[in-house]
């Protein structure tokens, strides 16, 4: 989730903050970080909501696990 509020973060020209997406969801902040880093897992239309806010399709957070879980392997 962090690769897609960078995302966001260029389009807007400023840092997009765990705080401002939370903000834009009706969240906390500490939801938000604790789905960041895994502590706790979004429903899917949680995860849709969030890729509507970042400019992102819902695909990015696929891509974003396979790479992840790719790079524990190795």
């Amino acid at each position: 989730m962090k690769g897609a509020r960078k995302i966001k973060s260029e389009k807007i020209g400023k840092l997009y903050t765990q705080k401002m997406l939370a903000s834009d969801l009706n969240k906390s902040q500490s939801y938000i970080g604790d789905i960041e880093s895994g502590r706790t897992y979004p429903s899917f239309v949680l995860l849709t909501q969030i890729a509507d806010a970042c400019g992102v399709s819902i695909s990015f957070f696929q891509d974003e696990n396979l790479k992840y879980k790719y790079r524990k392997i190795y």
